[in-house]
């Protein structure tokens, strides 16, 4: 994907606590346009769901009148022209002010666990939990009604995590996602505290080498020995590591190395 610059006027008490509510998220100040990027990504998530509603902007305001044209100011901001092209698809009228005003109600609306209730892990692996054994474990932890901020979770062989992203999003003390492999640690403790280092690497790959056997096959090579090296180097490992490009490596590897190659559309639906 690309990224353009494009002027557009925002709301000034929309944007403050857009702001405030990202500082809070993730414990530290971004810049306009990684908050852009940050708000407009999760607007895509269950696009069509009815809790999603333009109406959501009167419902993060005190008063109409917050939107009158006096409280608004002219911003340029880089944001990829495709995530909004993807926005235009549910809001085809819409121009790019109401777009972002769109994502921002979303973000300060819709409760965090709109979004991370029973997920499905960005990576997958032959042979890991599916589906049913996802719900069966998120039924068994609804059915025993633990006291969840007081205890702690531990998944002793994580794999992909997705025995934890299939649960609903409750409030655990502490969480520990356990596994021998370094490649699948490093891959959970990038998305854990680095997810928008690893999000704008994806985005600023030109992902057209998949659709020829030559380009795939190359890159998939570089792929391929960078994380054999680095499960080599780190196989004894004590402390989980956070290197954003090898878990980029490791995510595309595992999309194209398949009978079935996934393509640019359901690599940007992963993410």
């Amino acid at each position: 994907m690309r990224k353009k610059d494009i002027k557009i006027k925002v709301n000034r008490k929309l944007w403050r606590m857009m702001k405030d509510k990202v500082k809070n998220d993730f414990g530290r100040s971004y810049c306009n346009t990684d908050c852009l990027l940050i708000i407009v990504l999760p607007s895509l998530h269950k696009r069509k769901h009815t809790d999603r509603c333009a109406d959501n902007l009167y419902l993060v305001l005190d008063n109409p009148a917050d939107l009158s044209e006096d409280n608004y100011s002219l911003k340029t901001i880089s944001i990829y022209g495709e995530l909004l092209d993807y926005m235009k698809t549910q809001y085809p009228d819409a121009n790019y002010r109401q777009l972002v005003e769109y994502a921002i109600a979303y973000y300060l609306y819709l409760p965090v666990n709109f979004y991370t209730n029973c997920i499905s892990p960005l990576y997958t692996i032959v042979g890991s939990k599916n589906t049913t054994m996802q719900k069966a474990t998120a039924g068994a932890v609804d059915n025993m009604k633990l006291q969840h901020e007081k205890m702690i979770l531990i998944d002793g062989c994580c794999a992909t995590g997705s025995l934890f992203f299939g649960l609903k999003a409750y409030e655990w003390r502490k969480v520990i996602l356990n596994d021998m492999n370094p490649l699948r640690t490093n891959f959970l403790n990038v998305i854990k505290t680095k997810p928008l280092k690893l999000i704008k690497i994806i985005l600023d790959t030109d992902l057209s080498f998949i659709e020829q056997p030559d380009s795939k096959n190359e890159k998939l090579r570089i792929f391929k020995t960078a994380t054999n090296a680095y499960v080599e180097k780190r196989k004894n490992y004590k402390r989980v590591d956070c290197n954003a490009k090898i878990a980029y490596y490791m995510f595309l590897q595992q999309c194209i190395d398949k009978a079935m190659i996934e393509r640019s559309d359901r690599i940007f639906e992963r993410l």
